[in-house]
């Protein structure tokens, strides 16, 4: 080891962790983490830090904690981007090594990665897509970088206010859904936020009306909220057509028998373009988008067209 300064003298070891975790996340969706003892012995902290860190990984979304089940790490990147970030990760390595043999000591990499840090600034958010639901932030994005042609960030609505409210950031346009509209109803006046109609109900997606009461329908969804939510709202539903089920994606991805029976799939189009392989059997999709709303689309076109003209 190059004598000088420590990574872990610069910040907490509760920030070391959280930024060691989710590297182990990006690589490693669908897994399960090490206990908490584990980790705390594997990290040399203590218990109450890893639970500290993992409290807010899990509000994050980056995981996902059950009792007695573990706690389960969340897919949340593709293997393509998985491959570049490891592949990005490598190449930064390769740098230091460079660093290294080029007679700079360990003081002056971590020097040089800070100060890069520092001077990494991505483009200033124009359109911000805010909501309170981590899945929904992710279709969201895609969705709306797809119809709009232009860069989205997106972040859940009380990082949205916070930094709004420290100047941190001064979108010009915030796109969230009808649900969460509410709460940023007082971002100041020179934000102009669009809110837009979410998923339509599951009557309008499929006739029921025309289908056997054995018919076998499976809706898959992205996350327990959902699924938990969808359930308690058409029990009736549940009840009337026995064969009906609601499952996650990552419930499907981890038993393939649970759609194996399946003649009409119901999910979002992203899950079915994402997982095409999973659902290539059965022989019915209807599929649906996070935004069900032609009106508030025309609204966000119109609003970035006519500030393009302006600029």
């Amino acid at each position: 080891m190059i004598p000088g300064l420590k990574i872990d003298q610069l910040v907490t070891r509760s920030k070391l962790l959280y930024a060691k975790l989710i590297d182990r996340i990006i690589q490693c969706g669908g897994e399960k983490l090490p206990t908490s003892d584990h980790l705390a012995r594997e990290h040399q902290v203590s218990v109450n830090t890893v639970k500290e860190v993992c409290g807010r990984l899990a509000k994050e979304g980056y995981i996902r904690q059950k009792k007695r089940a573990g706690t389960e790490i969340r897919n949340l990147y593709s293997e393509e981007q998985v491959q570049v970030y490891l592949r990005s990760r490598e190449k930064i390595i390769q740098v230091f090594n460079h660093l290294k043999e080029s007679g700079i000591n360990e003081s002056g990499i971590i020097a040089s990665a800070l100060s890069a840090l520092e001077e990494y600034r991505p483009e200033p958010a124009r359109v911000v897509y805010a909501d309170k639901d981590f899945y929904g932030l992710v279709v969201g994005k895609k969705e709306l970088e797809s119809i709009l042609k232009v860069k989205v960030t997106s972040m859940f609505v009380d990082e949205l206010r916070e930094k709004v409210a420290t100047e941190a950031m001064a979108p010009e346009l915030v796109v969230t859904s009808l649900w969460s509209a509410p709460l940023v109803e007082d971002l100041p006046d020179t934000i102009r936020v669009i809110p837009l109609k979410t998923t339509p109900p599951l009557e309008q997606l499929l006739d029921f009306s025309s289908l056997p009461t054995d018919a076998r329908i499976t809706l898959v969804v992205l996350s327990d909220q959902v699924q938990q939510r969808v359930t308690a709202t058409h029990a009736d539903l549940m009840d009337a057509y026995p064969f009906f089920h609601i499952h996650t994606l990552a419930q499907v991805r981890m038993n393939k028998e649970l759609v194996s029976e399946t003649t009409t799939l119901v999910t979002l189009r992203m899950i079915l373009l994402e997982n095409p392989g999973l659902f290539s059997h059965i022989p019915k999709t209807v599929t649906y988008n996070r935004f069900h709303d032609d009106e508030g689309m025309g609204m966000l076109k119109r609003f970035l067209a006519q500030d393009g003209e302006e600029g």
